[in-house]
């Protein structure tokens, strides 16, 4: 029996829960707190209710014990304690996470998945492996506009390039110019422009009296001597970039820049010896991937090549040229009216044939077979008048039944019974006396 203080503390605490509930909850009525829905058993019910052990306090998680509003919140990606926040997240999807208190995640930008910690530092300016540090290698540290690392890749405002040799003078950088011959920037012993060249060794500081002596040996410049002085001028000459997987190389900005992967036999696929290139014959135009190795008896099936690229070679390997066993030819039917299907010693065997057949093109007639498909023949003239019906590329023929209306028929003159007919016979858009100007 409960004793006259243990219900003067309940009846408190039913009352102050019910004021509570009236004031957060609009439409409260005393059914709506009684019963306790508690799924997990962890003392926090789905909807507020007097039953329950902790009324004033709702679980996000119902089905699941270890989530409730006391709970401690532990670094898993769920909401734990039931606050609405979820304690890490990974919003690049690079697998590293950023963190909220007290769970600390080690992505320090986790809007862009290529920073990440491990990832490769790139000469961009940036904490890419989330280090801390901006290597010094990627810091303008003289204001010359320039960088150490080589090819900048990055997009800070003031940056112009990479490839500085010298950090701690701002007069030494690639954007500076070591020229003319007998300036003092020729004889101060120092290399201004970072080309690793010095002074008269640097072709713009050569003295020269002829184009020759200001060759480079760069196929991507023009080289000149004007003035007693060398110039070496950009070009966009074609050139090679020494990389077989490239081709149609053309010079730009003073580099041998590389053009499209090569296609030796210009059939669309890219020689498999080539980064992403899958043209295991690149000199045959009739052997990449596109091709077809089959059907059985098909030439392609013991000319040795693996015509579709596949790995796999002729009868003794590709499956599209072993015939399958048969009884009788139509167990060999494969569907294809440009094929003639035979059972020839318990193997079905399939050969071309020339017959006559529909391409589904209805802008081509007297289609015929070829090399097993059905090839179009010429474009379609219902009435045999020399004219293409006009709903075909090309077409002009207005009434393609009918061999008397065409653009070479006559419309008139006026009382013909042309003029009368009903028909556009000279397919003007224009029709008998009431339009035509042939029938006035």
């Amino acid at each position: 029996m409960l004793s006259r203080k243990t219900l003067t503390v309940w009846t408190g605490i039913i009352l102050l829960s019910s004021m509570f509930l009236m004031g957060q909850e609009p439409g409260w009525a005393p059914s709506d707190v009684i019963y306790c829905t508690d799924l997990d058993g962890d003392g926090y019910g789905q909807v507020p209710a007097l039953l329950c052990p902790f009324v004033l306090f709702l679980d996000c998680n119902d089905l699941d014990p270890a989530v409730n509003p006391r709970a401690t919140e532990i670094c898993n990606g769920i909401d734990d304690n039931c606050d609405d926040l979820i304690d890490v997240i990974d919003d690049d999807g690079d697998g590293y996470f950023s963190g909220i208190p007290p769970c600390a995640g080690n992505d320090c930008n986790d809007s862009d998945p290529t920073v990440h910690p491990g990832a490769l530092e790139v000469c961009n300016g940036l904490d890419d492996d989330c280090d801390s540090v901006v290597p010094v290698d990627e810091t303008d540290v003289d204001g010359d506009g320039y960088v150490e690392c080589t090819v900048w890749a990055g997009s800070i405002p003031g940056i112009l390039g990479g490839g500085d040799c010298d950090e701690t003078n701002a007069a030494r950088n690639p954007g500076e110019i070591e020229a003319p011959h007998g300036a003092p920037i020729c004889l101060d012993g120092v290399d201004n422009d970072c080309d690793t060249l010095i002074d008269i060794n640097d072709n713009q500081c050569q003295q020269c009296t002829q184009p020759s002596d200001c060759d480079d040996s760069n196929p991507c410049t023009d080289d000149d001597c004007v003035g007693f002085g060398c110039t070496n001028t950009d070009n966009t000459l074609p050139c090679d970039d020494a990389n077989a997987c490239t081709t149609n190389d053309t010079c730009s900005g003073g580099a041998c820049i590389g053009g499209p992967a090569p296609d030796g036999d210009t059939d669309g696929y890219v020689t498999d010896a080539c980064p992403g290139g899958d043209d295991c014959l690149d000199s045959d135009p009739n052997v990449n991937p596109g091709a077809t190795e089959g059907p059985p008896g098909d030439a392609n099936c013991s000319d040795g090549l693996d015509n579709d690229c596949d790995g796999l070679t002729d009868d003794a390997e590709d499956l599209d040229c072993v015939a399958p066993t048969c009884s009788v030819p139509a167990d060999c039917d494969d569907g294809n009216p440009c094929t003639n299907d035979d059972c020839i010693n318990s193997h079905c065997s399939y050969s071309s044939n020339t017959a006559p057949c529909d391409d589904a093109d209805p802008c081509t007639m007297n289609d015929t077979c070829f090399d097993g498909s059905c090839v179009g023949g010429p474009p379609t003239d219902g009435d045999s008048d020399g004219y293409v019906i006009d709903s075909c590329p090309g077409g002009n023929d207005c009434v393609d039944s009918n061999p008397n209306v065409n653009p070479g028929a006559t419309e008139g003159p006026l009382g013909d019974p042309t003029c009368s007919d009903t028909l556009d016979n000279d397919c003007d858009g224009l029709t008998d006396a009431a339009q035509d100007p042939g029938c006035a």
